[in-house]
Parts: structure tokens; C-alpha cells; sequence
């Protein structure tokens, strides 16, 4: 069924009623940050958007809170901008607690929108400092993110909303609980349909900097009828098509002249819409919203045009990067200083693999034991020191060491707490008290260990923490092939979509997603649903000289001693595996098999390419499949693997992997060298004589 895009003419401002929207807290936070505010300070801060077509009335923030019972005494101070709005005092018992904290429309207009939440963990004076500094390190006060709100009621405006403003909707999280209709007014035919859909996933996830959503897929023949039109729907295609099938202005058509993009806003629905003159401009409009660090502009429709970013730092293997890289930060004290580390997909390490962090300070006199540092890896202890009190040097040194093995692939994030002797300020928003903070050097740096990258082959399940690879050099080297009996609105493969493309924090610009079967990529995540599956053959890679097949083999060999040396130390914490996947960590359905055979299994064929298979009957069993299959915890490295690209430093680990697994074996390699040494000097000396 053909369908047109209608609205009514905006009623009068006069007449609208009152609306309001409720956004939880875990919808708000920034990016990569947990509800737990740990140590002796620390502090979150998160925008409260109010859209130009809002006028607000009342605004409400609720937020429900517990802490640690070693805590004695917890402030929690509650600020807008450089206001002071509220100050609370924690129950020493650590029961849960409720603020509500009411705004006026004035008071964002004078101090921004920008809340912060301030935590000040006091322990009981009858500890000493020594013991204070350690046992502050496990004091904690929890968000209750599901219980905390921000509540707006608002009257509908006559404000002609712009670009920006959906980039602004995106981010207040006014939508979480709406679907996200995407619209393809391209023919069936064309080979960037879905390619185009995906994009709008992943930047619609990156810009409100959530996987939550959920996303409906309609086709030019199949478009949402007025009973089930979302508010929000992403629409997409040609001139001609949305002349057809959507009521937008004459000036907005006109004006398709390359990538464009327009916002069209009436009675509370919004369509955000991608066109072009052909579909490479729709394309560069697609890849141009998928991308966060291109703002979207602030005019209602136009043709858009990329613009000069700065590119997310990607680290290597053994290097060396200033702190500066990753952080804004000048000093910290007030909050921890966080180093977001992105890590690549399937990496190995090696046991007793460590990072440092260097930090060069500069902070107040302190003595023996009166303050210390301690440094988490996404959220869990790594290490700890106490800084030194000096006289005569302005700046301190510091080395902080953290093993490899904690980080996971994707975001980490690596936290260093500080805790020492509070100052007093009369003029501080927290009272008198003020924390003690150090400053940090341009010359402070963090390096990384060293590690490997892998490819799992052959036929085996594969783990939904393991397909992170397919986001690498933007998925130019991927492909998602959709193969459904049945129509469908794809909501599970944008659900997996949206989940990588977070995890990644940036976009596969070039990834291909396509209804056609055939494998034209070396990496294809294939979704069988109700037919069936065309895996490719197996077989061996294809074999050259002896001297490398004899090194290959070497390298598998040494390769599956560094795997099998993590397994012992393959059991993640609950609290770990909650971290980074958000789901309970309980007995694993997955762990003791799926119901539907071949569900997530990797293939290799002889040239190298590989297929996951997602193999389901139908969409009601791919849909409760999925659920648990993204709902498990980071599994270890299982099954056969290869290295990715081989290299001299990789093998260098490779080489020490084996002399971690065989110690004695390094003795006897030296005493081997030394030996075939003396057997040539004595040979020439043999010559000589």
C-alpha cells in the first residue's frame, strides 16, 4: 500500500493544552558515565534541554539516591550553572532517599541548563589518615537511575524549530520511550536502501548517545498508516518521491539541489528528511547525519556540506600518548581525573601485561600519609599511591601502573581518584569546605602495553562482545545481508546495529547492509529468518612456500599459548559484565544453548572470508533469541584464532607468550645461542691455528 504523509495546519498557541514529558536520569547521563559517584569527592553533570518549541512552566528533578555504609557522613550538593540550589545530607544507614527539587523557567534563563550533582564522602574522625585514604576508596554514593527524573511541563510555541533543534531532541532524551519510524521512499531495487536506513541508526544512537531506542523499518509501499505514526519518524529519498508521497512545501522541495536535509514539525510530530538528486547525494546526507562531530545547522532545510572535524584518537599497541589526548581536564580533586581509553576489537594480551599512566602535578604541600591517589579501570580497583611531600619541588612525578587484562574492547574508562586534606573557601558552593586538588602538566602521559588483534576461525559460535570487529576502518570491510520469508521492520538487527555502533562510539560510514544474498565483502553478519542459510563453503586457508607455512604455524601455535594462558583468569565479575553490557549477569541461557541451531556461528571459507550466521524460523524466535544473545557477559577467547595482520612486534609477544608458558625453555634457548657461539669461535680459532 502506497501512503501519503499528511498533517493538519498547527492549531492556535492560544489554544494548546499543556504537555508533559518525564526523561530518566539514565537517559540524560553524558556518554560512558555510570550513576556512581565514588571516592571523597566527585561530581556529574548533564544538561536539561528545553526545545525552542517549548515554553516551560514547571520544571521537577527527582533523584533517588543510596550510598555505602562505611560513608559516616555523605553532603550531596545539587547546583544549575554556578547556582546553588539545594544541599543534602545522606542517612549514615545507606537506606535509599528521595530529593525533589523544583526550577523556575527564570532561573535557567539566568544560570544555563547545566545541573551538577556534588558528592563529599566524610569518614569518622576516629579513623587515622592512613586508614581514612584506604577506606574512602570503597565509599560510594549510587544514583538510582531509573528513579531519578527530570520532569518538564511546557505549552507548545509557534517557534519554527530548526536542524539543530532535532539534533537538541536527540540529545534531552524527550523520545527514549517513542519508537523511531524509519521511511524509505526509495524503490526496493535500489541498493542503498537499507544502507541508508542503517545509517540513520547509528546516527540517531550517536547523537542522543543511547542504544535503547527502538527502530521500525517501512517501505515506499508499506508506509505507517495514521493509527500507528510515531512522532518521530526519519524519512528518506528522492525529489520526485517526496513530491508523491509527503505534503512538505514547494520552497522545501525546491531546494533539493545536492545532500539536503529538512526538519518539518507539526502538533508535536517530527520528521527529520534525507534527500538528494541521486543516491550518492542521499548517501552524503546520510553520512553526514551519522556522524556526531557533524552538527546538524540551524536552519529548517538546506543543503548540508561536511565540515572539518577533529578525529577520534585510535591507539596502537606499545605507544605513547599525552593525557591531553583524551581529556579536557586541567586539574582534578573535585571530580576524578577520566582518561575514555577506545579499544580495539579482539585483542590479546599477555600475562603480567601492564599500562601506566604518568602524571606530572602540581598540588598543595602535604605530609607522610595525608593524601593518596587511587586509579580504577572501568569502575574496578587497580591501583593506589600516596603522594609524596616535598619542599622544594613545585611539581610531583607520579607512576601509576594498571594491568592490561582490565581493559575490554571498546570504551574504557580509566578513573584516578584523589583524596587529601580539604580546604576552606567561604565563597565555595559547597559551603566552606573545598577539596584538595592538583593541577596537571601539559608533559603527563598514559602508556599503553603491548597486544595482539585476532580472527576466531572456523565453525563456532561467536559472542556478541567479539563482533565489535566489523566497526573497523568505518565497515568498509562488512556487510549485513537481511534475508526474511516475511515482511519485516527489522527492529532486532537495528537493535544489534545501534548496540555496536555505541560500543564503537563512532560510525561505520561504509558498512553495506543489503537483502541481496551473495557475500561481496570479507566480513558478513548474514540474518536468515523463516529461509535458508547459503554459508559459504569451508576449508583450509590457501597455502604458500614452506618457510611460511612453517612460521604460520609457529605463529598459531604461540597464538592459542597466549589464548589458553587467559583462561585461567576467564571469570568476570558480575559487577564487570553489568558494567559493560547493562543487563543482569545471572545464569547464562545462552551458555547452555540456544534453541535455534546455527544462532550467532562464525564460518570461515577458503579464501579467507568469514559469515556469521543468525538463524532463526521466524521473527518471534530471532527476536527472544537476540534478546539473550546481547544480554550475555564478555566471554573469553574460545576456539581456534588467527592473528590479523601479522608483524615484528606481534610476534614478539607471541615469542614471550611462549616463554611465559614454558619458562624453562628461555634458559635453554640462551644456552643454545651461547653454544652455537662457541662452536664458531672455535672454529675459527681452528683456522687461525
Amino acid at each position: 500500500m502506497t501512503g501519503t504523509f499528511t498533517h493538519a495546519w498547527a492549531e492556535p498557541y492560544a489554544t494548546r493544552g499543556t504537555k508533559t514529558v518525564k526523561v530518566p536520569l539514565s537517559v540524560l547521563l553524558p556518554q560512558g558515565r555510570d550513576t556512581t559517584l565514588r571516592g571523597q569527592w566527585d561530581k556529574i553533570s548533564f544538561p536539561l534541554t528545553i526545545l525552542e518549541t517549548q515554553r516551560a512552566n514547571d520544571i521537577q528533578i527527582t533523584l533517588s539516591m543510596t550510598h555505602s555504609g562505611q560513608i559516616d557522613i555523605a553532603n550531596l550538593w545539587v547546583s544549575l550553572g554556578q547556582k546553588a540550589l539545594a544541599t543534602i545530607q545522606l542517612q549514615p544507614n545507606g537506606a535509599p532517599q528521595q530529593v525533589v527539587i523544583s526550577l523556575t523557567p527564570e532561573l535557567l534563563a539566568r544560570f544555563g541548563n547545566i545541573l551538577t550533582i556534588a558528592v563529599r564522602h566524610q569518614l569518622p574522625n576516629s579513623l587515622s589518615l592512613s586508614e581514612q585514604r584506604v577506606e574512602a576508596a570503597e565509599a560510594v554514593t549510587e544514583l538510582l537511575a531509573e528513579h531519578s527524573f527530570f520532569e518538564l511541563s511546557y505549552t507548545p510555541t509557534d517557534a519554527a524549530p530548526t536542524l539543530a533543534t532535532a539534533e537538541a531532541l536527540m540529545r534531552s532524551g524527550q523520545m527514549y520511550n517513542h519508537a523511531i519510524q524509519l521511511v524509505s521512499l526509495l524503490p526496493d531495487t535500489a541498493p542503498s536502501d537499507l544502507t541508508l536506513a542503517g545509517m540513520l541508526v547509528q546516527g540517531w544512537t550517536l547523537r542522543s548517545g543511547s542504544d535503547s531506542y527502538q527502530y521500525r523499518f517501512y517501505s515506499a509501499e508499506r508506509t505507517p498508516t495514521a493509527g500507528n505514526r510515531s512522532q518521530i519518524q526519519l524519512i528518506y529519498g528522492l525529489q520526485d518521491a517526496l513530491r508523491q508521497h509527503t505534503n512538505l512545501p514547494d520552497d522545501y522541495l525546491n531546494a533539493i539541489n545536492g545532500p539536503y536535509m529538512a526538519l518539518h514539525h507539526h502538533q508535536g510530530h517530527w520528521q527529520l528528511i534525507l534527500s538528494g538528486r541521486n543516491e550518492q547525494e542521499l548517501l552524503d546526507a546520510g553520512r553526514h547525519f551519522a556522524n556526531p562531530a557533524q552538527p546538524l545547522p540551524q536552519y529548517s532545510y538546506g543543503l548540508i556540506s561536511p565540515q572539518a572535524v577533529a578525529q577520534q584518537p585510535q591507539v596502537s599497541s606499545g605507544s605513547r600518548y599525552p593525557v591531553q589526548l583524551f581529556t579536557q581536564q586541567l586539574h582534578f580533586g573535585d571530580e576524578p581525573l577520566v582518561l575514555p581509553l577506545m579499544m580495539p576489537a579482539n585483542f590479546l594480551v599477555n600475562d603480567g601485561e601492564t599500562s601506566y599512566v604518568n602524571l606530572v602535578l602540581s598540588h598543595p604541600k602535604v605530609t607522610p600519609g595525608e593524601a593518596a591517589m587511587v586509579l580504577r579501570v572501568n569502575g574496578d580497583y587497580a591501583n593506589s599511591m600516596p603522594l609524596r611531600a616535598s619542599y622544594w619541588r613545585s611539581k610531583q612525578h607520579y607512576r601509576m601502573n594498571f594491568p592490561m587484562t582490565l581493559l575490554r574492547p571498546g570504551l574504557n574508562n580509566i578513573s584516578i581518584e584523589l583524596y587529601g586534606p580539604e580546604q576552606s573557601h567561604a565563597m565555595s558552593q559547597t559551603g566552606n569546605i573545598v577539596p584538595f586538588t592538583a593541577d596537571i602538566a601539559a608533559t603527563s602521559a598514559i602508556q599503553l602495553g603491548s597486544w595482539v588483534n585476532y580472527l576466531t576461525q572456523f565453525e563456532q559460535q561467536l559472542p556478541a562482545d567479539q563482533l565489535l570487529f566489523i566497526t573497523e576502518k568505518n565497515g568498509r570491510d562488512s556487510q549485513l545481508t537481511v534475508d526474511f520469508a516475511e515482511d519485516s521492520e527489522l527492529g532486532d538487527i537495528w537493535q544489534l546495529l545501534s548496540r555496536l555502533t555505541l560500543q564503537a562510539r563512532e560510525p561505520m560510514t561504509e558498512l553495506l547492509i543489503t537483502d541481496n544474498d551473495k557475500q561481496l565483502r570479507p566480513f558478513n553478519l548474514a540474518f536468515h529468518v523463516g529461509t535458508h542459510s547459503h554459508s559459504g563453503t569451508l576449508g583450509t586457508m590457501t597455502t604458500g612456500n614452506t618457510a611460511t607455512t612453517t612460521s604460520n604455524d609457529l605463529r598459531q601455535i604461540l597464538l592459542a599459548l597466549m589464548a589458553n594462558s587467559r583462561h585461567a583468569e576467564e571469570e568476570i565479575t558480575a559487577a564487570q559484565a553489568q558494567g559493560f553490557f547493562q543487563y543482569p549477569t545471572s545464569a547464562s541461557p545462552w551458555s547452555a544453548g540456544l534453541s535455534a541451531e546455527g544462532f550467532a556461528t562464525l564460518t570461515t571459507q577458503k579464501n579467507g572470508w568469514r559469515t556469521i550466521n543468525f538463524s532463526t524460523a521466524n521473527e518471534a524466535s530471532l527476536q527472544k533469541e537476540m534478546a539473550i544473545y546481547l544480554s550475555q557477559p564478555v566471554q573469553p577467547t574460545r576456539g581456534i584464532i588467527e592473528l590479523t595482520l601479522p608483524s615484528r612486534e606481534g610476534d614478539l609477544q607471541l615469542l614471550r607468550a611462549g616463554f611465559i608458558a614454558y619458562p624453562f625453555s628461555l634458559p635453554l634457548l640462551i644456552f643454545s645461542l651461547v653454544l652455537v657461539l662457541a662452536l664458531i669461535l672455535f672454529r675459527g680459532l681452528e683456522k687461525r691455528a
